[in-house]
C-alpha cells in the first residue's frame, strides 16, 4: 500500500508510518499526477487525517497537481470544505489550468448542492447567480435567444 491509496482510505496510522519511513515526514509528497496525500485525504472526506496531514507533517492546503487541482477543487462535502477554508485557510480563489476555481468545478459537475452553496456564499455570490455572475433573470433572457439546428 502507499501513502496517497492509504490516505484515500483514511488509514491515519498507515500514512504516519509511510510519511515517516519513506517520505522524510513530507505531507507534500506527490505522485506521477502530482496528488498529494492532502488531496486524498480532502477528496474523501477524512477531516481528522487531513488536519495532521497539514498541522504535523508540513501539508500545504492550496497545494496543486499536474490539473493545477488544490484539495479545495478535489472536495466533494460542506463540512470538508469548511475545514478547508475557515480552519485551514485554504484560498477560494485559486483556480486550475482550466481557469476553474473549486466553485466553478463544482457547478460544472453539480453534484454536491451543498458544497456549491457553501463556496458561493464565501465567495461573494448570490444564491440566484452562478460562479460567472450570471443571475437568473439573465440566464432566462439568453437561453430565450438562442437558437439552433440540427
Amino acid at each position: 500500500m502507499n501513502v496517497w491509496i492509504a490516505a484515500s482510505d483514511g488509514r491515519t496510522s498507515i500514512v504516519e508510518k509511510l510519511l515517516q519511513e519513506n517520505y522524510q515526514r513530507n505531507g507534500n509528497i506527490k505522485d506521477p499526477n502530482g496528488y498529494t496525500p492532502v488531496h486524498a485525504a480532502a477528496a474523501y472526506g477524512h477531516i481528522e487525517l487531513l488536519r495532521k496531514l497539514c498541522q504535523e507533517y508540513g501539508g500545504d492546503i492550496n497545494v496543486k497537481d499536474s490539473d493545477g487541482d488544490t484539495p479545495l477543487h478535489h472536495c466533494e462535502d460542506v463540512h470538508t470544505a469548511k475545514v478547508i477554508v475557515e480552519e485551514l485557510d485554504g484560498d477560494i480563489s485559486l483556480q486550475n489550468e482550466e481557469g476553474k476555481t473549486a466553485l466553478q468545478s463544482a457547478e460544472e459537475d453539480a453534484e454536491f448542492p451543498e458544497l456549491i452553496q457553501y463556496l458561493r456564499v464565501k465567495s461573494g455570490i448570490s444564491a440566484d447567480e452562478d460562479s460567472l455572475g450570471i443571475d437568473a433573470n439573465q440566464w432566462a433572457q439568453f437561453k430565450d435567444n438562442i437558437r439552433y439546428t440540427m
